[in-house]
């Protein structure tokens, strides 16, 4: 039986499930080959050792991570995550699923489905876990 993993955002719940197996493997490749150059180019603005971003070389960094990722393979990535959920209790389309909300919302959820599919690469001690701890520091840091 497959689980079944729920959460809120915004007002609505979304729902997902666990992928088969050799699906799961198959999405996990082509993330590590969407996102597999921009990881080295993120974890360099990580000061050895610490909690902290290297604030200097920030737009460097950016700009060479997104360079070479074409839009379109990220967006097709974004609704393909998405595809996995239903709102409501209803399987609905990717436009309809996040017509009139925050763009950040589709983010999040997208980054939800990878967290429940992967967590043992994006959640827990994970890349996302990292990445948001990271994100907390240079928000502390630009509030100084």
């Amino acid at each position: 039986m497959m689980r079944i993993e729920e959460k809120i955002f915004g007002d609505r719940k979304f729902k997902t499930h666990k992928l088969p197996a050799s699906e799961a493997i198959l999405l996990k490749m082509e993330l590590i080959h969407l996102l597999g150059g921009a990881l080295g180019s993120l974890s360099s603005l990580f000061k050895e050792n610490t909690e902290e971003f290297d604030l200097d070389n920030l737009g460097d960094v950016l700009s060479n991570t997104v360079k070479d990722i074409e839009p379109v393979k990220v967006s097709n990535m974004i609704q393909q995550l998405c595809s996995y959920c239903f709102v409501d209790g209803k399987k609905m389309r990717f436009d309809e699923m996040f017509a009139e909300v925050p763009m950040t919302e589709i983010y999040k959820v997208a980054g939800w489905v990878l967290e429940v599919n992967f967590s043992d690469f994006f959640g827990g001690k994970g890349l996302l876990s990292l990445a948001e701890k990271k994100v907390t520091g240079l928000q502390k840091e630009t509030n100084k």
